[in-house]
């Protein structure tokens, strides 16, 4: 009778322990099930932090946030990284109204919870601040890209570690005249870069132009003739791409340059527009601005980037591209798009998309800058997740 028993007893918890497993695969496979996807949103659907959560971990009061550029754990460590910038209440009204003003630095153990401000933070202030009046970003800096370099961009401040390299763009005093009747100060942008051996401590690298940029505007006729800004920068073979973005005061549309440099740091050649404005009635019809571009497995590149509308509403489209200069729409339509919710914090629009691929669930994360409706100051960093490996169709988390 014992022996029957104890039988009994060990086939229930094999089937406990056996139950367990399969309840912990369903769950990681529910995540990604797109049969559990509903209509229904939550006002806090995506929301990753705003601009509160860093006003009260750094004691400062922010009035912009924006540019979320992310690292999943790598060899350097078990916590993901997260670089962005913001504006606090310290500048000058007359400075272009932008997210831009200083950069900062933040991890978390999951990409997702739990993010803590890096005790230096600001990790990057507006150069008059280090005494540099006469720098490209004297009034301003913006976030535009970070990227961990192969060896011939390394080799100049290489350690054994490696180094991180961020691009930079900001604004000094000059003042700017838009649309021949707006006058701007700090509209004028370059951009920069700057060195990292540990992504939290960073130094700007003087580049060859007068005011210390490594990309400066164009001339009167050209399309950049406005501002260069929100560099993303991948490395192909032995080169590295730049695709920035501009705006055309003549057309009033925004688009993308590219441009082109062998060591990723001083000397970049510029390619010309790579991506325009879409039709006048999609969303993209005031132009295209901010985006990640990766190259992908199949030897094609892809751009997920932020469309404008002609009614001011950000969305995000996707394009794709066989040699990363001629760019072809996969859609007219964006497959990203405000949340429906008016209510929710990001109702207003979405952009400034930033990708991670993970790999155990052969899926997409995608964290990225959400307004609140008819309040395009009162910003947020948001995340999303595909529910297909191709990255167009979302979910927010």
């Amino acid at each position: 009778m014992k022996l029957v028993i104890f039988l009994i007893l060990c086939i229930i918890s094999l089937n406990n322990s056996l139950l367990k497993r399969i309840m912990k695969r369903y769950d990681n496979f529910r995540l990604y099930d797109t049969t559990t996807i509903t209509t229904t949103t939550n006002k806090n659907d995506g929301l990753l932090f705003n601009m509160e959560f860093v006003s009260n971990a750094l004691n400062r009061n922010m009035i912009g946030l924006g540019m979320p550029k992310v690292y999943p754990p790598g060899k350097e460590g078990d916590e993901w990284l997260l670089w962005f910038h913001g504006r606090d209440d310290k500048f000058s009204n007359d400075i272009v109204k932008l997210s831009t003003g200083r950069i900062f630095f933040a991890t978390s153990k999951d990409g997702l919870t739990n993010w803590k401000l890096d005790p230096d933070n600001p990790i990057l202030n507006p150069s008059k601040e280090d005494g540099d009046w006469f720098y490209f970003d004297s009034e301003h800096v913006g976030l535009g890209d970070v990227i961990k370099p192969g060896m011939k961009a390394q080799s100049k401040f290489a350690t054994q570690d490696g180094v991180y390299l961020m691009y930079i763009f900001g604004g000094n005093n000059e003042v700017q005249l838009l649309n021949n009747d707006i006058k701007m100060k700090g509209m004028k942008m370059e951009i920069g870069v700057a060195v990292s051996q540990d992504g939290s401590h960073w130094s700007r690298i003087e580049g060859p132009a007068a005011r210390g940029s490594i990309l400066e505007v164009g001339s009167k006729d050209e399309f950049d003739s406005a501002f260069v800004g929100w560099p993303s920068v991948i490395e192909v073979n032995k080169e590295y791409w730049m695709y920035y973005h501009t705006y055309n005061p003549t057309s009033k549309t925004f688009s993308i340059g590219k441009a082109v440099a062998k060591d990723g740091t001083l000397k970049w050649t510029k390619k010309g527009v790579v991506f325009k404005a879409g039709a006048s009635d999609k969303f993209d019809g005031k132009g295209v601005s901010r985006r990640h571009v990766l190259k992908m497995a199949d030897g094609s590149y892809r751009m997920w980037y932020e469309g404008v509308s002609n009614e001011n509403i950000h969305s995000i489209g996707v394009a794709t591209s066989l040699d990363g200069t001629n760019w072809e729409r996969l859609s007219t339509e964006p497959v990203f798009t405000p949340n429906p919710d008016t209510e929710a914090w990001d109702a207003g629009g979405v952009g400034s998309p930033y990708l991670v691929w993970l790999n155990e669930y052969k899926r997409w994360r995608m964290y990225y800058v959400g307004t609140a409706l008819n309040n395009s100051d009162k910003a947020a960093f948001g995340i999303a997740e595909s529910t297909d490996e191709d990255g167009l169709e979302w979910k927010r988390l």
